[in-house]
């Protein structure tokens, strides 16, 4: 955090409640709204939509109340962002292919091709939703505003304990999944801090769980789905291969995991866009004149 980025305590906890009041505001509203029209949707639905509630709530906080733009909560346009999504979809391929490859080995892997692309296509949408939000709720405002006031290390440990913990309900739960989805917010943590912005994570989760469970046909944290380009069963060697929570319940993901965080140290063009720093700042004296 830069020294001119620094703020006063209270300023930092008033905005992040603003954040989560105004974010259950709008979900509460447009669940409340849907059941009057007597429109019902699954209800794991629910989770997106408190996502989509959360972007617009960051937004507006950090507009009105703020008064920052949006790259102050790393979600600003700028030269680097297709290079930061595209480094972030070459990762999290590869971290994926990582975690399964056990799979060809002690597991069986056949293709199966898609039935219906219009249930993929609806899975994708869940996939992708449920992916940004998560990392809007552990690395976009709240978290910012964490690290403001315990620092980078202290914010991220909380907020990956956080991210654990939301996974405790989920399918086929394991310790070793837990302790991985600790190490996996660690890791989307870092991908914030090395590059200033969300872009890289979301992109960098977001195909993690799309190559997981919609290419390669298994479970992410304990979730699966009726659509997949390959089916792959592994009953077997499951502290390996993770068994039904998928390969984020082995240690071939906690290998995939460490291998992501050297890649984010190793490669150089992993870093933060100066157009980041100058828009931040011109925003911070702008504020400072008014």
């Amino acid at each position: 955090m830069m020294f001119w980025e620094r703020r006063k305590t209270g300023v930092n906890i008033a905005g992040a409640g603003i954040a989560i009041a105004l974010s259950v505001l709008l979900a509460l509203s447009v669940i409340g709204l849907l059941s009057l029209c007597k429109i019902s949707i699954p209800s794991f639905w629910e989770g997106p939509i408190f996502y989509a509630s959360l972007l617009i709530a960051t937004l507006l906080t950090a507009r009105y109340f703020d008064r920052m733009s949006s790259d102050w909560v790393g979600l600003g346009f700028h030269r680097w962002v297709p290079r930061e999504i595209g480094w972030g979809i070459v990762i999290g391929v590869g971290m994926a292919l990582i975690a399964w490859s056990p799979a060809l080995f002690v597991g069986s892997v056949e293709f199966r091709g898609i039935e219906r692309y219009d249930r993929l296509l609806y899975w994708i949408l869940f996939v992708v939703a449920s992916g940004i939000g998560e990392e809007l709720l552990f690395r976009g405002y709240l978290f910012q505003r964490g690290i403001e006031l315990f620092g980078g290390v202290g914010a991220t440990f909380l907020f990956s304990v956080g991210f654990a913990l939301a996974h405790l309900n989920n399918p086929e739960i394991t310790t070793t999944g837990i302790l991985n989805i600790f190490l996996g917010g660690i890791f989307f943590s870092g991908c914030y801090l090395a590059t200033g912005g969300l872009w890289f994570p979301i992109a960098t989760h977001v195909v993690w769980n799309l190559t997981l469970t919609l290419v390669l046909g298994t479970p992410a944290s304990g979730w699966m789905f009726d659509e997949s380009f390959f089916w792959t069963t592994s009953s077997s060697y499951s502290f390996l291969t993770g068994g039904g929570f998928g390969p984020e319940g082995g240690i071939a993901g906690t290998i995939a995991l460490l291998v992501g965080g050297v890649l984010l140290a190793v490669i150089p063009v992993i870093q933060i866009a100066p157009w980041n720093f100058s828009r931040i700042f011109w925003s911070f004296y702008r504020r400072q004149r008014n």
